[in-house]
């Protein structure tokens, strides 16, 4: 009887001994498993940003240039203004001195 008791402690132990490296084995792969995923999320976020940017400069892309071309159109009409306002003023100096007469 004895003999048949220490056989089953040792059976339960090997049972729970296995158990345990079950137990171990199945943790070891969950948490491959979560770090894996995690590595899949955070190289999707990285490889998503430059993405996420390239596509913004490009939706934005015809607004700048309108932008810019506006801003451009403004400076031509600003110094092309000016231009003409500095001539209009400078023009009956000129008539002046070739007419001898002083201008005032």
């Amino acid at each position: 009887a004895a003999v048949v008791v220490a056989a089953a402690v040792v059976v339960a132990a090997a049972v729970v001994v296995a158990a345990a490296v079950v137990v171990a084995a199945a943790v070891v792969v969950a948490a491959t498993v979560v770090v894996a995923a995690t590595v899949v999320v955070a190289a999707t976020v990285i490889v998503s940003i430059p993405v996420v940017a390239a596509s913004a400069v490009v939706a934005t892309a015809p607004a700048t240039v309108r932008v810019i071309a506006a801003v451009i159109a403004f400076a031509r009409t600003r110094i092309t203004s000016e231009v003409l306002s500095r001539r209009r003023r400078a023009a009956p100096a000129a008539l002046s001195l070739r007419s001898g007469v002083v201008a005032k």
